[in-house]
């Protein structure tokens, strides 16, 4: 079965699929690998974009793009590698797992989802527990929400009653809160009032404020705050310089923000000097690890080639032969 697997890798911000390939990615996948929606999914991360499909060709047209072509076995283990977070710049970060579960979940809506590409799928984030379980747990507490936390931390003259203003009400977002809702006065703003109201019942004491990038007096209310994370992904930018402008005036060039979108929102040459955090910034944060964090890593990654030449052997007893062979028979 592992055999027909293949992955195409970009590294970079999602972006770059676009631009390679233009608005309607499958359609534009069609010609060189016979992909179609049933076949397979298109995961986006701020640090690459992942084409997984079945029926893999071993001839794709694309020499004019930089990618990476993963085949059978391979493939599996280099996607358990990313779901590991082994393969991210804060090493073992958790955030990838939600980004595939959520482009899985959507897969799942589709009523020509392939089966075979189903019980991988399945077998792929079983095996990503068992390697987290065992031998990640500590290297994961390098969150984004985790590193965040240790930005802010690290500012001088934090006030005494400290409160922040989070944008986005998503996976990232519930923990950012989670992070900061024992010493942060926390006010949550989001398009999606629906998720607002249930992060609301599981933390009572978020301040929802309403969510109006265009709406003068609400962002008037919004430059009060010295410290701002956002949490949504957007291919637009959200936050233009004259947003900065008058936020950094309100708060006399002393605010924080961090930008935890995918793709960055902010529109400005700023950068940390100012107080503006992107991803880079805490990736920059996380690349240090002690000794016993990279045995931890090791180990994880050999334990990912057990699996994975497990999984190559157990797949290859289930089904002897091919999807394409099975049809023709």
């Amino acid at each position: 079965m592992l055999h027909n697997l293949g992955v195409l890798h970009f590294p970079g911000d999602s972006s770059k699929l676009t631009e390679n390939f233009g608005s309607d990615v499958y359609q534009s996948l069609l010609p060189i690998s016979q992909f179609s929606t049933g076949d397979g999914l298109i995961i986006k991360t701020c640090q690459r974009t992942l084409v997984i499909y079945y029926f893999a060709s071993s001839q794709l047209s694309l020499n004019k793009h930089s990618y990476e072509y993963f085949n059978g076995p391979d493939a599996y283990r280099f996607l358990l590698e990313v779901l590991c977070g082994l393969k991210s710049k804060i090493i073992g970060e958790n955030e990838i797992t939600n980004q595939f579960k959520i482009c899985y979940q959507n897969y799942l809506k589709n009523d020509n989802r392939h089966p075979q590409l189903l019980e991988i799928m399945e077998k792929l984030f079983k095996d990503a527990k068992e390697v987290r379980t065992e031998h990640l747990r500590e290297i994961g507490q390098h969150s984004y929400a985790g590193i965040a936390r240790k930005i802010i931390q690290n500012r001088e003259n934090i006030p005494t009653s400290p409160s922040l203003l989070l944008f986005g009400s998503g996976i990232l977002a519930e923990e950012i809160i989670s992070q900061f809702n024992k010493k942060y006065q926390i006010f949550i703003t989001a398009r999606n009032n629906q998720r607002v109201q249930k992060l609301k019942e599981k933390w009572p004491g978020l301040n929802i404020i309403p969510f109006d990038l265009k709406n003068e007096e609400v962002l008037s209310h919004y430059y009060k705050f010295s410290i701002i994370i956002n949490t949504i992904g957007h291919e637009k930018t959200l936050f233009h310089q004259s947003f900065l402008d008058q936020w950094q005036n309100q708060n006399k060039s002393g605010g924080t923000f961090i930008d935890l979108g995918p793709a960055s929102v902010i529109q400005t040459c700023w950068s940390k000097k100012e107080g503006i955090y992107r991803l880079k910034d805490l990736f920059d944060h996380g690349v240090i690890l002690d000794k016993k964090k990279n045995e931890k890593i090791k180990m994880a990654q050999d334990k990912v080639c057990e699996l994975s030449l497990n999984r190559s052997i157990s797949f290859s007893f289930n089904l002897p032969f091919s999807w394409e062979e099975l049809q023709m028979a």
